[in-house]
C-alpha cells in the first residue's frame, strides 16, 4: 500500500471487521448530532449559501442582454463568466470532497473534528487525483457499453434490450466500487492499490454495502423532502461519515469510538 505522512488508515489484514447494515447510519447520525454538530452542519450551510449566491449572481449576469441586435447571444464577457463559474464550482467541489472525507477519516480514527482542526491538511491533490481516476474509468465503462450496444444493434433489436438490462445490473457494483476508490486514494493508497483493494473489499461484502447505501439514500430523500431541502446540510456530512465507516470496516480496520 502506498501511503503519505498524513495517511490515517489502519493496518490492513484483508479481513473485514464485523458490522451491521444500519451501523454506519446510526454512527453517522450520532457524530453529526454530537457536541460538534455545528461544525458538521455549518460546513454544509456555508457551501450551500455560497453556491446559491454564486448561482444568483451568474443568472443576473446572463439575464442582461448586452447585444441589442441579438439578445439571446452571449458576449465574450458572459462566456468568460460562465467559465469562471464552473471553474469555481469544480474547485470548491474537489475541496469539499477532500475536506469531508478527511474529516470523516479522522473522526473514525478517534480524532474529534472541530472548527479548530477540520481545515488542517486537506488532501486536495489526492481528491483531484481520485476525481480524475474515477472519471477516466467511468468514461471507459461508458465507451465499452456504447460499443456493446452498437454491436448488439447489428444483431437484433431484442438483444439491445437484453444488453441494456445486463449493463444496468453491472453498473451497480461498478459504481459502488468507484465511489470507494476515491476514499482509498484520499486515505493514501496508490491508484493501483486503491483499485485492487476497493474491488476486493467491496465485492466481499457487496450485498451488505448495497443495503446500507440504499438505506442511506432513502433516508436522504426523506430528510430532503420533509425539511424542504434544508436537511441537505445534515445529509452531506452524513453520507461522508457513512461511506468512511463502511470503508474502515471492509478494509480490515475498525472505528474508534468517541465519548461525545
Amino acid at each position: 500500500m502506498t501511503t503519505n505522512s498524513e495517511n490515517l488508515s489502519y493496518p490492513h489484514d484483508h479481513q473485514p471487521a464485523p458490522w451491521g447494515v444500519t451501523d454506519p447510519i446510526s454512527y453517522g447520525f450520532k457524530r453529526i448530532f454530537s457536541r460538534t454538530w455545528h461544525m458538521w452542519i455549518g460546513l454544509s450551510l456555508i457551501f450551500i449559501v455560497a453556491l446559491i449566491a454564486l448561482i444568483v449572481a451568474m443568472i443576473t449576469t446572463l439575464s442582461v442582454p448586452l447585444d441589442v441586435d441579438n439578445p439571446s447571444a452571449l458576449t465574450g464577457g458572459q462566456i468568460a463568466a460562465l467559465v469562471v463559474f464552473y471553474g469555481i464550482v469544480f474547485v470548491v467541489s474537489i475541496y469539499l470532497t477532500a475536506l469531508y472525507y478527511k474529516a470523516a477519516l479522522r473522526e473514525t480514527h478517534g480524532e474529534e473534528q472541530t472548527w479548530g482542526n477540520v481545515f488542517k491538511v486537506v488532501p486536495i491533490g489526492r481528491a483531484l487525483l481520485a476525481f480524475i481516476v474515477v472519471l477516466g474509468l467511468m468514461l471507459v465503462v461508458y465507451a465499452i457499453f456504447a460499443l456493446v450496444i452498437f454491436l448488439a444493434s447489428l444483431v437484433s433489436p431484442w438483444l439491445i434490450a437484453l444488453v441494456g438490462i445486463l449493463a444496468l445490473i453491472a453498473f451497480i457494483p461498478v459504481t459502488i466500487i468507484l465511489s470507494f476508490v476515491q476514499v482509498y486514494i484520499i486515505d493514501g493508497y496508490g491508484v493501483g492499490d486503491a483499485l485492487s483493494a476497493a474491488r476486493r473489499d467491496v465485492m466481499r461484502e457487496f450485498w451488505k454495502i448495497l443495503a446500507s447505501l440504499l438505506l442511506l439514500t432513502l433516508i436522504g430523500y426523506a430528510i430532503t423532502i420533509v425539511t424542504l431541502g434544508l436537511g441537505l446540510a445534515a445529509y452531506i456530512p452524513l453520507a461522508s461519515l457513512v461511506t468512511v465507516y463502511i470503508y474502515r470496516k471492509i478494509s480490515g480496520g475498525n472505528v474508534v469510538p468517541l465519548s461525545s
